[in-house]
């Protein structure tokens, strides 16, 4: 099982912090902060740490399996 820092839950979904969103996606911190600067993973800047919504993540993930560089020749 996932030990997560902390998860919030809202009318929109779950929120992550970078660190759970990290954890869950088995990458570092600084892969999270560099897929939202790039605007790959989408995300919402509140004060100054981000959050990104459990929906972004899985959209995420979809791109990837469609990416024309996963796909066979």
């Amino acid at each position: 099982m996932i030990e997560l820092e902390r998860q919030i839950i809202s009318p929109v979904g779950l929120i992550y912090t970078t660190a759970d969103t990290a954890t869950l996606m088995k990458v570092s911190v600084r892969t999270v902060q560099r897929l939202i600067r790039d605007h790959k993973l989408k995300s919402h800047k509140v004060g100054r740490v981000y959050r990104i919504l459990a929906r972004d993540i899985e959209q995420f993930f979809a791109q990837q399996d469609d990416s024309p560089e996963k796909r066979p020749i």
